[in-house]
């Protein structure tokens, strides 16, 4: 006869458990009504310029998620966008269309090996580390570039050194996609409460492409704005019945790449700097600890 209060006792159990999620939600649904009825949300959408007025604090967030997207992408397509012109100031203007092409395609594919060690990092260690390590392994990576391409390239003048300024190269590409390039995405969704997240994620986005465009319009000229090889200027000099040429190289030589590998490494030291100083770290969190927050088991009675 005991047995027969068993099922009983299961629909009095269900039935607390489903009075405890109808709390849960209905919770949850107020707190929705209360974010879409914010004085700083209108029909038309989130008013950008009222949200920074009412809460100041999201100016100096808006700086670190959408001012070091805006460094990231001026470095990352200034770089990469133009790797034909780094590769000809490499292997020189004579470098055949086919070589250029492998070449390219080798130095992009080493960014795998970056975005493969950025995802597996971003589950151990926070977005702003993320970010502030993958701007230092890329300010490391443009000194070495700034600092050897001019030796390697065009004193030494030796097929080791090209081929060490295009491993360097590689190696350029492997941290560029290492770090930033996944962080520039993540922070934003982290940073931003949800009512107005789309909208900041979005100015955010907007700053990054404006970088984009702006370091591809300058790389070039930059790069450029010295000779890419010595200029030669040809002498004569008569040797018995043999002419012999000498050349004599001219003292107006290749610092354009290592003005502009210097100019993309200060762009990076100041997007560590407004990542360390303008990133909230009350609303950072690495993945694995977002995921443990999220399928936390929750209490019959909890509502939140």
């Amino acid at each position: 006869l005991g047995c027969g209060a068993i099922p009983s006792l299961v629909v009095v159990i269900l039935l607390s458990m489903l009075k405890a999620e109808e709390k849960r939600i209905a919770a949850m649904q107020q707190n929705m009504e209360e974010e879409l009825s914010s004085p700083v949300k209108s029909k038309a959408g989130v008013n950008i310029f009222k949200v920074v007025a009412s809460n100041p604090a999201f100016l100096s967030y808006l700086v670190a998620t959408g001012g070091c997207w805006f460094m990231y992408d001026f470095v990352y397509y200034g770089s990469l966008l133009n790797t034909p012109t780094i590769l000809d100031g490499v292997f020189g203007q004579n470098n055949s269309l086919v070589s250029t092409c492998w070449q390219t395609l080798a130095a992009d594919s080493a960014s795998f090996p970056g975005v493969i060690a950025g995802i597996y990092s971003l589950k151990c260690i926070t977005a702003k580390q993320l970010q502030s390590w993958g701007f230092l392994s890329m300010t490391i990576a443009f000194i070495i570039m700034g600092s050897l391409f001019f030796p390697m390239v065009n004193i030494e003048q030796t097929a080791a050194g090209r081929w060490g300024a295009f491993a360097f190269l590689c190696v350029l590409s492997m941290t560029l996609n290492y770090g930033a390039g996944l962080s520039t995405y993540v922070l934003p969704t982290q940073t931003y409460p949800p009512h107005i997240r789309s909208t900041f994620f979005g100015v955010s986005a907007a700053l990054g492409k404006l970088g984009a465009v702006v370091g591809t319009a300058v790389f070039e000229p930059i790069f450029n704005c010295c000779a890419l090889n010595p200029t030669e200027s040809n002498s004569t000099v008569s040797l018995g019945a043999t002419n012999a040429t000498t050349v004599a190289p001219s003292s107006d030589i290749t610092y354009g790449p290592t003005l502009t590998f210097g100019i993309a490494c200060l762009v990076c030291v100041i997007a560590i700097i407004l990542t360390h100083f303008f990133v909230d770290p009350r609303r950072d969190s690495s993945f694995c600890d977002s995921v443990q927050q999220n399928l936390k088991p929750r209490g019959l009675g909890s509502v939140n």
